[in-house]
């Protein structure tokens, strides 16, 4: 199954999070962290994430775990739901878990592009005004964030 809708809305709106046009596949109304949940409830011991340059293997167990770690840290350092996190980092284990984590704490991740210049990075981040920003060691990060 496509997760494609097979024709666009006849006019879009963007006053939710989501637009939907005609399709054969109903939405799911759950969130993110709850299709988690339900993958756990599945699947425990099934491998979810794996991530072959860091040596990382997480069973949909462990990463449920590591993701309400994540979340519980990102608001108990003041993020609320609603809140931007900038996320600026390469293809890791920690990029995915982020991911995850923002949207069970409901905070909106915004994706930083680690191609992006230091004055695209500053642009970026003054547009979405940002309640923080991560951004995962690696040396041309750290290198850009130097100059």
């Amino acid at each position: 199954r496509s997760i494609h809708v097979d024709s666009p809305p006849s006019v879009p709106s963007l006053t939710t999070s989501y637009v939907h046009g005609t399709s054969s596949v109903s939405l799911l109304y759950q969130t993110v962290g709850q299709r988690l949940d339900s993958a756990v409830q599945r699947w425990p011991e099934r491998e979810a994430v794996v991530c072959v340059q860091d040596g990382i293997r997480r069973t949909f167990s462990q990463f449920q775990q590591d993701v309400d770690k994540a979340a519980a840290g990102l608001l108990a350092l003041g993020l609320r739901p609603g809140d931007r996190l900038g996320v600026w980092g390469p293809n890791m284990y920690e990029w995915i878990l982020f991911q995850f984590a923002t949207a069970k704490a409901g905070i909106i991740l915004v994706s930083l592009n680690t191609a992006y210049q230091a004055n695209e990075v500053e642009f970026a981040l003054k547009k979405v005004q940002n309640a923080t920003d991560v951004a995962f060691k690696s040396h041309s990060l750290t290198s850009l964030t130097q100059s």
